[in-house]
């Protein structure tokens, strides 16, 4: 059951305690990334083995980079018609509407996207030549000095968006909310590996992306609720006065 909140919103305790788990597990991955590079590359090896072996591999990428965007639209549709049945606030819905379009744009759209794969100049495993024995030298995801020029491998942008499905699973009604993060916390992990499969990722692009998302979804949605609730409250008592 969710807890009550000062601002109308606050995450289940099982869901509290996966969001904790996947954001511990992916801090401890970029921990062991950054003290033994070669954690990462036997990894990657080792994916890029198994990826010769998926037939389907590219069907599958395809899938899961569409079905962010999908998401984004079913959500945004669900709050209109939440408004328009009455169950949810016009500046309610207008909150959560604004939570969605805001971290799908600052999160793999701009942090993602537009800044890291930009700037980081981290080659892809296919591109490293200790992974594929050919190209540029392995970089580290912090060192941001490798050969790469543009579209980098740090960090994944479609696990960022995959994993960015933990924002409308955070804002689902209290009965669905657990389910639809366990469901947002597997489809990221597997849309990762898909990239790891391709060679174009390391583990440490698609844990880092994990660990923006989340962060990125839960002090948004608490930031913006908490305003939203603050705003109608004011709103309430200069009617009462």
């Amino acid at each position: 059951m969710n807890s009550p909140s000062s601002n109308g919103w606050s995450p289940g305790r099982r869901s509290k305690t996966l969001i904790g788990t996947c954001t511990m597990i992916s801090i401890c991955i970029l921990a062991a990334a950054a003290r033994w590079p070669g954690f990462e590359l036997n990894l990657a090896r080792i994916a890029i083995d198994g990826g010769r072996d998926f037939e389907h591999l590219e069907l599958a990428r395809n899938v899961a980079r569409l079905a962010p965007f999908a998401v984004l639209v079913l959500t945004c549709a669900g709050l209109v018609m939440s408004m328009k049945s009455r169950r949810l606030r016009t500046a309610e819905t207008g909150a959560r509407a604004f939570i969605l379009l805001t971290t799908f744009a600052l999160g793999p759209g701009l942090l993602v996207n537009g800044f890291l794969k930009s700037h980081s100049h981290r080659p892809r495993p296919i591109q490293t030549m200790e992974v594929s024995g050919v190209g540029q030298d392995f970089r580290p995801f912090y060192a941001f000095d490798g050969g790469c020029v543009r579209n980098c491998s740090f960090s994944s942008g479609e696990a960022a968006a995959a994993f960015w499905t933990v924002t409308p699973a955070l804002l689902a009604p209290p009965g669905l909310q657990f389910p639809a993060v366990a469901a947002a916390m597997i489809f990221g992990s597997a849309t990762g590996a898909l990239r790891m499969l391709a060679g174009a990722h390391f583990v440490s692009d698609i844990a880092f992306s994990a660990l923006a998302m989340i962060v990125l979804a839960y002090v948004m949605i608490r930031f913006v609720l908490r305003l939203s609730a603050s705003d109608s409250t004011a709103a309430g008592q200069r009617q009462s006065d």
